[in-house]
């Protein structure tokens, strides 16, 4: 708890908007740990997105954590040719360090999401892993990648971190903007990443 569609609601209904969630992976999930995830089957997601499209006015979508190829298919599929603006925050790990993408979701995210997307969110760890860069390698290259996928902006959090202050990146194709913030001191936030992908 407090992680995932939780703070995705609150973040949403922060700012004044109905958010109508969609269950994609169940976790098992403290501040510290990951002790279970189990994906939500595809018809149950499909019947679910449609449930939400049938009775609500979408204005505008934020996916989260898809867990496998078959889970990015259907989201994909769902959202395909609806024209509305995207938000996707690859949740490829927890910051305890638990996995939840495997190599064939992170293909098919690249492949069939990436271009409904306007802005996807990775933290620096995740931009490296989506691009298949190793860890040393430079976020820019890894930003580049998915932009050529089809991602419309590419906003690295993390991207750079010194002396307390910290370094966001938004990459596009009319170029790369720097965004500073101050650290939070504490150890009981759960949920970041969730939270900033829905404001």
């Amino acid at each position: 708890g407090g992680a995932g569609i939780v703070a995705d609601i609150k973040a949403i209904e922060a700012h004044r908007c109905w958010a109508a969630a969609v269950a994609t992976t169940l976790t098992v999930q403290t501040v510290g740990r990951v002790d279970a995830a189990h994906e939500v089957p595809p018809e149950i997601l499909v019947a679910q997105i449609g449930a939400v499209f049938s009775d609500h006015p979408v204005a505008a979508v934020k996916v989260g954590l898809l867990g496998g190829a078959a889970t990015v298919d259907a989201v994909a599929n769902a959202l395909r040719g609806r024209g509305l603006p995207v938000v996707l925050d690859p949740v490829c790990c927890a910051t305890s360090g638990a996995r939840f993408l495997d190599d064939a979701a992170r293909d098919r995210l690249r492949g069939a999401l990436l271009p409904l997307v306007d802005v996807v969110t990775p933290n620096r760890d995740e931009v490296l892993w989506l691009a298949g860069l190793p860890p040393e390698a430079e976020i820019e290259a890894a930003a580049e990648a998915l932009l050529e996928d089809g991602a419309r902006h590419v906003l690295v959090t993390g991207a750079s971190a010194a002396n307390g202050v910290y370094e966001d990146r938004l990459f596009s194709r009319q170029g790369i903007q720097a965004i500073e913030h101050r650290e939070v001191a504490t150890d009981r936030i759960h949920g970041t990443g969730c939270l900033h992908s829905s404001s």
